[in-house]
Formats: structure tokens, C-alpha cells, sequence
């Protein structure tokens, strides 16, 4: 047992430089955020050290919605801008509608003049071979007919969908080649109609993609995100934080290296918590009530995001932009007031993101305004974090144009964030090994391992250690018509495991955490 034990820590050490050889090409993805997408009209942003400027991308363009919120992009390893959402078309970086007889997302029905909302209600996520996840929330047409049928009174969201584009097609002007695949479809509770965020798993290659639900805040769709696969689970949180003030608007969002998960939801609290990238679980640290700056404004909380040393999350409403301490315990001297408007009308501020320089810009409310803004210096406390106005302006306006909106920063993680060091957490799958098709998942898991079974094996045999080396279960396990086995291995202690699977001579062993 103990020779099997070093086998298979050598097997691991032999694992783990494979894994880190497979991450070179993850160092490329640090420029996949690099240049910004805005879909009203087709600008892309480029970023400087201190500063930004706007481009427009296609002024002979007449097909591209007013999109106000939920614009989502992604870049080539180069760092140039490669697609863009507005959550019902995409765009590529000659600013032309990609597969232009396709909608990513079926809401021409739903919205009012091509206006779109909600925030960040989509995100585009790297697949592999150059195509594309695109993520978007919507009502189901069953949900949309009974609403304007009369039968339904609600407009809730009961849909996630998601398409697949590749930007090889085509020359390199990109296709569609799957769309509309639904990821979720409930009634109850009803989807959140903004906040899609994610953040990178701790192997250094996929994704977690976290949507909260409406009007019950303690649950949240959790989905693994994989070139292969989509791994969906939910997280229940059993606090009483009460129902979300309006689902329409606020923000989530991960700190830069994903420890980190906050918030802000109109007057609802601001709620903050630790996340752990290996096994996906939150921990809940504290949840703040904002007293407004003064009551003769407004305090409709839209967006949230950390600085990037971690030690400060800013939030911002209609009017006021507030800096929360996070290593301070008292929350009446942890929240800050940073800037104000005192004009009797002012665009609005709204949703926010940490820019490619490490400034957190922020749109306007509404997208009415020409400008963005930013918080220039997001890691000093108090004051001197640097508001500046006036950060990126319009190109158009400079030109003169009369109707120059820009709408909401996109929605994008931080996609220069690698792997996890030290982390014992493993899903990717060894390119030399001869079970380089199977698939052990959850993992982590707090009880069901599914497996994935690449040949036609009607059973197969499976053995679990302890880190000692000790065989702590043995069983055979049937392979339904889909190729799938299942084992429950919940009663087993917290801890990290090897499984080892037999498949007729010849063997494979992978680490699995059980929680």
C-alpha cells in the first residue's frame, strides 16, 4: 500500500508539471480584457497608463441597438478588441453584426426602441480553438406571450441562455454555431435580471459563472464554465437578507484575483464575502447598510467594485460614490463618501469595472452621457483615491455630435487572473494520458461524482484514497446509455482523495476534494 501510496504521489508531481506546461498558453489570456466594447454606437475603448480614448469602430453601421448596460467583450492574446455582445447581436472588430440572420439572444419583442436596461445581463467567456462562450438572461417565450397575452402579470426573467460563437469562421468575420442553448429554465425563484459575473476557477483554465436570483438573495445559479462542459449547481445561503429591491438594477462582482465577492442591490445592504476558486463555496463576512450622503438625493445603489490591493470596495449611486474599509470592523467609520453631485440634474453614476490601467471607471445612469468617469488611485484610502471626471469621452463628441451616449463599461472578468499557486484543486485532464476523455465531476464535490465515460464499458471499477495512501472504498459502478456512472460518496470525511478508476488493463488516478 505504501509503495501504491508513492506511485501515486509520483503520478501527481508528474501531473502537476504537465498542468503547469498546459498553462503556458493561459498567459496569453492576460489580454483578453485589454480593449473595451461600447454598443451604442460601436466604440471600442484602448487604455493608456493614466488615461483612455474612444474609437468608433463602424460609423456606417445602422443595425446596432441604443444598449445601455449589458455590453460584454472579449479580446484576441494580442489585446485587440475580437467580439463584442449587446446581448441580442454580436459584433466583431470591423464593427459588423457577426452572422447578421442570428439574435444570441430572442428579446426583440421584450424591449422598448431597442433599449436593453439591465446590467450587466451578459458576459463572453474563451471556449477553446478560438470560439466563444456568450451568456445572456431573458424571459422564456412562453413567459413573454403571457405577459403581453395578459395572462401573466409579472415581467420576470425565468431564462439563461447561452451561444457559441467562432471567430474563425468566416475569415475571421466569426459564426454562430450553436445559439439560444438554455442553461436554466425556472419559475421559482425568478432570475436576477442584471449581475452576471464570474471569476477563474483555481486550476487557472475555467470558469465560475455566478447569476443571483430575484427576490430570494440567498440563492445564487452557480455554473462551472469548461471548454467542454457546463457544470451547473446552486448555492443556498441561509441568512435573511430579505427580498432584492429591484432586479432590474445593481451589480456583482469578484475582486481581481476572485477571494472576493460583493453586492449592491439598490437600498438593499451591501453584502461582502470570501470565495473559494477550488471548490466554488462563499463565505459570508459582512453585510453593510449605507446610510445615504444626504436624503435630498438619491440612493439607488447600482455598482460595486474592489480595488485591486483588496483593501477597499467602492459602491456608487444616483449621486455619491462611497469607499468601504473592508480591514475596518466597525461599519459606521468603514464607509466612506469619495465624491458627490450637487447639480440639481446629473447623469447619474452607475455600474462599475477595474479598467485594464487598474482604475475603476464607472458609466452613467441611463448611458445619457458623453463621458465616463474614474477612480484613479482605487488603493489609497479616503480622498485620495483620485475621482476624476471626464475620464474617456465620446470621440463623436469631440466631434461635435449632438447625440453621443456612452452606456456602462462591459461586462468582463479579469481574465489576466491564472492559477491558483499551491492549490490542490485539479480538474483539467492530462493530455498524455490515455484517459484524457473521461471527466470526474464536481470537483470539489459534496457528495455525487459523476463520471464521464469515453468508450462503451457497461461498468467500471472504482477504488478511493486517503492522502495516507489508505483504500477508504471500493466499488463497481454501471454505465447508463449515455455513457455516464455515479457514485455518492458523501459519507467520506472532508478531505482530498485519489480516485482510481480500472478500465480493463490499464488504470488512471485523479484527486478529487470532497466537502
Amino acid at each position: 500500500m505504501k509503495k501504491e501510496c508513492i506511485a501515486n504521489y509520483c503520478k501527481y508531481s508528474t501531473s502537476l508539471i504537465l498542468v503547469l506546461l498546459y498553462s503556458l498558453p493561459l498567459l496569453a489570456q492576460k489580454n483578453l480584457g485589454k480593449e473595451w466594447y461600447v454598443g451604442s454606437p460601436n466604440y471600442k475603448i484602448i487604455f493608456e497608463a493614466d488615461t483612455a480614448y474612444s474609437q468608433l469602430l463602424n460609423p456606417n453601421d445602422k443595425h446596432y441597438p441604443r444598449v445601455i448596460s449589458s455590453n460584454a467583450n472579449i479580446c484576441d492574446a494580442d489585446g485587440h478588441f475580437l467580439v463584442g455582445s449587446t446581448v441580442m447581436n454580436l459584433y466583431n472588430n470591423m464593427g459588423e453584426l457577426v452572422d447578421s440572420n442570428n439574435y444570441i439572444n430572442n428579446d426583440t419583442i421584450r424591449l422598448t426602441y431597442g433599449l436593453y436596461p439591465y446590467p450587466n445581463n451578459s458576459i463572453i467567456l474563451p471556449k477553446k480553438n478560438n470560439q466563444y462562450y456568450i451568456f445572456t438572461c431573458t424571459q422564456s417565450d412562453a413567459q413573454c406571450n403571457g405577459e403581453h397575452q395578459g395572462t401573466v402579470d409579472t415581467v420576470d426573467f425565468d431564462q439563461i441562455l447561452y451561444s457559441v460563437v467562432d471567430m474563425n469562421a468566416n475569415d475571421g468575420k466569426g459564426a454562430i454555431i450553436a445559439n439560444r442553448k438554455v442553461l436554466l429554465q425556472t419559475k421559482s425563484p425568478w432570475i436576477n435580471k442584471s449581475n452576471f459575473t464570474c471569476t477563474r476557477h483555481a486550476n487557472g483554465r475555467d470558469w465560475w459563472l455566478i447569476k443571483p436570483s430575484a427576490r430570494d438573495r440567498n440563492i445564487r445559479y452557480k455554473y462551472l464554465i469548461t471548454p467542454d462542459t457546463i457544470i451547473a449547481s446552486q448555492d443556498i445561503e441561509y441568512k435573511n437578507f430579505g427580498k432584492l429591491n429591484n432586479d432590474n438594477v445593481g451589480q456583482s462582482i469578484f475582486s481581481a484575483d476572485g477571494s472576493w465577492y460583493a453586492e449592491c442591490n439598490k437600498e438593499s445592504p451591501h453584502t461582502i464575502y470570501r470565495f473559494d476558486r477550488c471548490s466554488g463555496q462563499f463565505s459570508h463576512i459582512r453585510t453593510i447598510n449605507i446610510t445615504p450622503y444626504t436624503k435630498t438625493k438619491w440612493s439607488r445603489f447600482d455598482g460595486v467594485c474592489f480595488s485591486a490591493n483588496n483593501k477597499y470596495l467602492y459602491t456608487s449611486d444616483e449621486y455619491f460614490i462611497y469607499q468601504i474599509d473592508l480591514e475596518e470592523p466597525n461599519d459606521s467609520m468603514a464607509v466612506q463618501c469619495v465624491s458627490w453631485q450637487d447639480t440639481t440634474w446629473f447623469p447619474g453614476y452607475n455600474t462599475m469595472q477595474m479598467s485594464p490601467n487598474g482604475q475603476i471607471v464607472m458609466g452613467s445612469w441611463a448611458g445619457v452621457s458623453p463621458y465616463w468617469n474614474a477612480i484613479m488611485h482605487p488603493n489609497e484610502k479616503g480622498m485620495s483615491c483620485g475621482f476624476k471626471t471626464d475620464y474617456v469621452v465620446s470621440s463623436l463628441y469631440h466631434a461635435g455630435a449632438v447625440n453621443t451616449p456612452f452606456n456602462d463599461p462591459p461586462n468582463m472578468p479579469f481574465f489576466e487572473l491564472g492559477a491558483l499557486a499551491g492549490s490542490p484543486c485539479d480538474t483539467i485532464k492530462l493530455a498524455s494520458s490515455p484517459f484524457n476523455n473521461w471527466l470526474l465531476y464536481p470537483n470539489p464535490t459534496t457528495g455525487q461524482l459523476n463520471i464521464q465515460v469515453p468508450n462503451s464499458n457497461t461498468q467500471i471499477q472504482l477504488a478511493i484514497y486517503n492522502v495516507l495512501g489508505q483504500k477508504v472504498l471500493e466499488k463497481t459502478v454501471a454505465v447508463d446509455i449515455k455513457y455516464k456512472a455515479s457514485l455518492d460518496i458523501s459519507s467520506l470525511a472532508t478531505s482530498l482523495y485519489f480516485v482510481k478508476i480500472e478500465d480493463g488493463n490499464k488504470g488512471f488516478t485523479q484527486k478529487i476534494i470532497k466537502y
